[in-house]
């Protein structure tokens, strides 16, 4: 059965907020699957099912995965991309905790509490081209945070 809808295009004022009308839940609604995590240098995005198959990582694999890392930042020759962060480890004190990162989010709030100047670890594995996606090596990594 056809239908015909009539719809009227204009330009939308540039002081307002620009809507476009998708099937897909809004962005408050749906939690962010790329960002770029300027406290490290990074941008990273979710390690989703599509992902995961794209880029051949094993799927048993937990976290977010380097997309790009920022020339001159804290992560530049530390992190790569196709790196997986999937822990971040702060230090307050003489404790050390530990928190797993499974989403962009996760990774933002947590960064989000550690201070300009400080330290954070962050569990970081190393995947490749491989049969099974490859997942070479776990490390830890120790960046200074930025401004």
């Amino acid at each position: 059965e056809k239908k015909s809808i009539k719809v009227k295009l204009a330009e939308a004022p540039a002081d307002e907020p620009r809507r476009v009308a998708t099937n897909a839940p809004r962005q408050e609604d749906a939690p962010s699957t790329t960002a770029a995590v300027s406290k490290i240098g990074v941008s990273v995005e979710a390690l989703t099912p599509r992902v995961i198959e794209a880029r051949r990582i094993a799927d048993k694999l937990k976290g977010v995965i380097v997309n790009d890392v920022t020339p001159g930042s804290p992560a530049e020759g530390k992190l790569l991309p196709l790196d997986v962060i999937s822990e971040v480890r702060i230090l307050s004190g003489s404790i050390v905790t530990k928190v797993p990162v499974a989403t962009v989010a996760d990774l933002q709030r947590e960064l989000a509490k550690v201070k300009a100047g400080q330290y954070v670890s962050l569990l970081v594995y190393s995947t490749g081209n491989g049969r099974d996606g490859l997942v070479a090596n776990s490390r830890v990594v120790n960046l200074r945070v930025a401004e």
